[in-house]
Order: C-alpha cells, then structure tokens, then sequence
C-alpha cells in the first residue's frame, strides 16, 4: 500500500507543477489584455480632453472675432494660447464669398422693365484653425462663420472711399 501511495503521490506533484505553469500563463495573458485596455482608456481620455479643449479655444477666438466692429478683407494672425495650453496654437483668416447671381430665364427678363439688383455681391468669412500634437502626431480642427459685409472691408472699399460704417 505505501508503494501505491507513493506512485500517486509522485504522479500529482508532476501534474501540479503543469497545472501552475498554465494557471500562470493565462494569467500573465490576462493581465496583458488588462494592462492594454488601460493605456487604450488613457488615450483615449487624452484624446476626448484635447478635442474638447480645442473646441473651446476655436469658440473663444471666433467670439473675440465677431466681436470686431470692422474686418480687413485678406487680414490673418497666427499665435497662441500662453501658458495655460502650450501645446495649442491658432491661426485666422478673414475672406470674401462672392455670393452667386443666378442668371433669370429669358420669358422673366423681358417682362421685367429694370434688371434686378441684389442687395450684396458677398459675404465676409472668417476661419480659424487650432492645430496641437499628442504623441508627435500633428491634430486641427477648424471652424468657418459667415459675417454680413457691413463689417468687412475690401480692397473695392478703400478705391471708392468708404469709411466704416459702410452704410
């Protein structure tokens, strides 16, 4: 009985030690899967919170923009945002839209005895752009308003003599 006891310990202790190698290898698996869903939730968080401030600072220069009482058709500025977001930089652009005249059918034209006139050949446009890097990749984001061309001041204007207000 001893020699049969013997044999069956001799066998569990080798079958013990297979049984740990694999328990420790899934184990190590899991813990890998774990510790890579965490640095994906970190950046993913870095991610979320640099497009959200991103969108914050594009709203705070647009604002400051539509502020303006005047704005210079061609007129740009680059900068950024000091040292509460270094790694933020903007630039902005103001242009003008030529907004399309669509040509009457001809039954219209010739009932009409003056040719149309519309009220504003354009538009004025500003854009701004907030551009940063995470990780060394290169992110932007954009934002476009269109403004009335009361408030814009074209190359046009400084030929015919136009003082702001232009109405």
């Amino acid at each position: 009985m001893s020699a049969c006891k013997r044999l069956v310990f001799e066998t569990a202790s080798g079958w013990i030690l297979v049984e740990t190698m694999v328990a420790l290898m899934v184990l190590s698996i899991g813990g890998v899967a774990v510790n890579r869903a965490m640095q994906d939730a970190l950046i993913t968080r870095a991610m979320a919170r640099d497009l959200t401030t991103a969108r914050f600072l594009l709203e705070q220069v647009m604002s400051e923009l539509e502020l303006e009482r005047t704005l210079i058709d061609g007129a740009s500025e680059s900068g950024d945002f000091g040292e509460d977001y270094p790694q933020f930089v903007y630039k902005w652009n103001v242009s003008v839209v030529p907004i399309p005249q669509p040509e009457l059918p001809p039954l219209a034209t010739a009932t009409l005895a003056q040719p149309v006139e519309y009220p504003v050949p354009y538009l004025g446009k500003i854009h701004v752009t907030v551009s940063w890097s995470r990780a060394g990749r290169p992110f932007e984001r954009s934002l476009e308003t269109l403004v009335s061309p009361d408030r814009v001041y074209t190359k046009e204007d400084e030929e015919a003599g136009y003082q702001f207000p232009k109405r």
